[in-house]
């Protein structure tokens, strides 16, 4: 079935970042439909098969993650966990795709997560997951990807490889508005290992 990536990544903004720290552990947030858990993904997956076609509202699926990350704020942080540190019989996935097609769809029929869950049990997926060694199996179907771990994560397991301020990205050369997603994960990433592979973005 493949295995669980060496590591995973979390963007978030500075503030949340700053508590983060101050708490000593990334906590399991509340998701409306999931339950308890920190999102994650994985950095090729993400590149490569988030869409950059308007899934949602004229957003994209990468446009949209930067957008929830940010939280209002031009500051965002990316950080890095290797998933040998967490428990990976608890390490879900779920696809973004199928996410947002029943986003656009069935879920606007139902007044509560309850009640679609009584009336579309074919998106079972959506609300409990999948075990995350069957990521290969979602990858052949170039499904984007993102991962949920049930836990809180101890800040000591993870590492801060990059921040970027958006707004004053945008004022400098270094943004090109044709392409603003690589633009933002380049520099983002800058310095890193993982930086070569935001040139997979092309848009």
């Amino acid at each position: 079935m493949g295995k669980i990536p060496r590591f995973l990544y979390h963007l978030t903004n500075k503030g949340n970042y700053q508590s983060i720290l101050k708490d000593g552990v990334m906590k399991a947030l509340p998701d409306d439909f999931f339950g308890n858990g920190v999102f994650m993904t994985e950095l090729p997956n993400l590149f490569k098969r988030w869409s950059t076609k308007a899934n949602w509202f004229g957003a994209n699926l990468k446009e949209k993650l930067l957008e929830q990350a940010a939280k209002g704020s031009n500051e965002i942080v990316i950080l890095k966990i290797p998933t040998s540190k967490l428990n990976k019989t608890k390490l879900k996935i779920r696809s973004q795709d199928k996410c947002f097609d029943w986003l656009r769809s069935d879920a606007e029929k139902c007044k509560s997560a309850e009640e679609f869950r009584s009336l579309f049990p074919e998106y079972k997926h959506i609300f409990e997951g999948d075990k995350a060694l069957l990521a290969k199996l979602y990858k052949q179907r170039k499904e984007s990807l993102e991962y949920i771990y049930p836990s809180d994560i101890l800040i000591s397991n993870v590492k801060k490889i990059g921040e970027v301020d958006v707004t004053a990205l945008r004022a400098t050369s270094e943004y090109d508005p044709s392409k603003p997603m690589r633009s933002i994960f380049t520099k983002l990433l800058e310095g890193t290992p993982e930086a070569k592979g935001a040139m997979l973005l092309k848009s």
